[in-house]
């Protein structure tokens, strides 16, 4: 059988080498790559490429996923990307949601992002997760309120560091 999912991937990498980092993640004070400057990098190569993305949350006995599938248009051929989401609020599932579609993006269509600063990010001194009760505009030891956490959390791209805000 012949394949059209994988000419059009590959039409899609001629036109998209990377994405650049432009938000700021003033936890780690580095950049990264946000969803929206994703999208808009990827959009029109991917409908002229015949490709679609689609997202989807996946619960395997209580464990939620994002599987993102990238489509060919014409024939249906997908394949797919799977990222777990943490969090027990509202607001710390969406942030995780984005964070596992920017990740099944960039891993399904192998896009590297520019001036890659993980490395910094991993050595970055960890913020201990406090048990904050309330969604007050209270602040920690650190400083810090819920929303920077969640902030962090989102910017993180060591699933590794995210892990360990849900498991203290």
């Amino acid at each position: 059988m012949e394949t059209k999912l994988y000419p059009a991937l590959l039409k899609f990498r001629d036109t998209v080498s990377s994405v650049k980092k432009d938000a700021d993640n003033p936890f780690f004070k580095s950049k990264y790559a946000d969803l929206p400057s994703i999208l808009e990098v990827i959009k029109t190569p991917l409908s002229e490429s015949k490709l679609a993305i689609t997202h989807h949350c996946k619960n395997v006995d209580g464990n939620f996923s994002m599987v993102t599938t990238l489509a060919h248009t014409e024939s249906g051929e997908i394949i797919e990307s799977e990222f777990p989401i943490f969090g027990n609020k509202p607001q710390e599932i969406g942030s995780s949601m984005s964070y596992a579609r920017r990740y099944n993006i960039l891993a399904l269509l192998d896009i590297p992002t520019e001036d890659d600063d993980g490395n910094t990010a991993n050595e970055a001194p960890r913020t201990k997760h406090t048990g904050t009760t309330t969604y007050a505009r209270k602040t920690d030891e650190h400083g810090l309120t819920l929303d920077d956490y969640v902030d962090n959390i989102n910017m993180e791209e060591d699933i590794e560091v995210i892990k360990t805000y849900f498991t203290r």
